[in-house]
Order: structure tokens, then sequence, then C-alpha cells
């Protein structure tokens, strides 16, 4: 609390000291009519003084609050410029985890109805990579703290599901069904995070408290149903 308001006293002090300097002029003006006629011309040019140091003082906290409103429109506006094709990229990745999660399930289904390995081939299906989101480096700054320990926490799902899949793929015996679900359950995961990431980006306040983006990030919808809700353009 206290931190709070001596900041805002630093970021403010042109006003407070413009409040000061109109009260002292005010004061000196006050008294003119009790003094003598040589003495109150020294008290009126000093009051007019301190009336256009206070008004310098004025104008410059208005260019500075001018500057800084400024700044944070610019910040907004980058901020929305990129959701939008951190989004974009979200639903490419959506598309391709979904289409992986159809063919491991198939998968599952088959071994459970059949006895010994299954060699799916699941290299069309890899994750996609996000290369301008994982890109933009400390312009994810710009965002809350959730947000970009969503994105990296999906950074590295996408990379272990990715193995995981580049591994099953190429072994030559083929995967037992116990792989196959230790797989589809390191997708859903991804799908899961996947979700929490558009979720956060949805949520279009960037401002908004942090509570409130806690509860969207770990809701408990399955993941199926979520992508549905979340990505209906590309069911």
């Amino acid at each position: 609390m206290w931190r709070r308001a001596w900041r805002s006293l630093v970021e403010n002090v042109d006003v407070v000291l413009c409040a000061l300097l109109v009260a002292a002029a005010l004061w000196l003006l006050k008294g003119l009519s009790h003094e003598k006629p040589e003495e109150a011309i020294v008290m009126a040019t000093l009051a007019g003084a301190l009336f256009g140091a206070a008004a310098i003082l004025l104008g410059n906290w208005i260019g500075r609050l001018n500057e800084r409103m400024k700044n944070a429109e610019d910040l907004e506006h980058r901020r929305d410029r990129l959701k939008a094709l951190i989004t974009a990229e979200l639903v490419n990745v959506a598309a391709c985890l979904l289409g992986a999660d159809e063919i491991i399930d198939a998968a599952r289904v088959t071994l459970e109805s059949t006895s010994g390995t299954l060699s799916p081939d699941l290299k069309l299906y890899l994750p996609r990579d996000m290369p301008f989101t994982f890109g933009l480096g400390v312009e994810l700054c710009i965002f809350e703290q959730p947000v970009i320990d969503a994105l990296v926490t999906l950074r590295s799902n996408l990379a272990i599901t990715r193995e995981g899949m580049e591994e099953i793929s190429s072994r030559d015996g083929g995967a037992w069904r116990m792989d196959i679900i230790r797989l589809a359950n390191g997708l859903r995961n991804t799908m899961n995070v996947a979700a929490e990431c558009f979720e956060l980006f949805r949520a279009g306040d960037a401002h908004e408290p942090r509570a409130r983006w806690r509860i969207r990030c770990h809701s408990r919808m399955p993941c199926e149903t979520r992508f549905r809700r979340l990505f209906p353009i590309i069911l």
C-alpha cells in the first residue's frame, strides 16, 4: 500500500509541486492589501513567477500523461495483433491434435479387440509447431504471466507428444496396447493445455483479475468437449 502511494506520488510530483506553488501564490496575493505599495509590487511579481512555474509544471505533467496514455494504447494494439496471430497458430495446432487423437483412439480400439502389437503410421499426424509464437522471445512478456506459463507448457507438451509419436511410428516390433494408451493420455494432456491457451487468449482482457484467469485455466471439462466449444471451425 505504501509502495503504491509512494509510486503514485513520484509519478505525479509535478502536480503536487504545482498545487503548492499555486497555494503559495494565492497566499501572497491575499496579503497584498495589507502591504505598502513597494512591497506589494514585489509580492505581486513573486506571485506571478509562482503562477508561471506552476503552469510549466502542469504542462509537463499533462505531456507525460498523454505520452503514457499513447504508450498504453500502442501496447494494447500490439497485444491484440499478437493475440490474433497466436490464436491462428493455436487453431492450426488444434486441428492436427484432433486428427492425431482420432488415429490413436482407433489404434487403441483395435488393440483392445485383438492381441499383439500394432504399427500405426503417425508421421502424418505429428503435432505442428508454432514458429511465430515461439519465435517472439521476450515479446511474449507483454502478456500476463498465466498466458506465458501456458504457452511454455504447450511447447514442452507438443515436443514430448511429437517425440512419442515418432518413437512408436519407427518402432520395428510395433506398439503394445499400453504404449498406445500412454501416448493417448499424453496427447489428451497436450490438447487440454492447448485449450487452456486458447481460453486465455479468448478472455480478451489482459488486465483481467488473476483469479479469473485461474478459473479458466483449471477447467475440468473433458478435452474433447472443450475442443468442440473452443474450435468449432475445424470440427
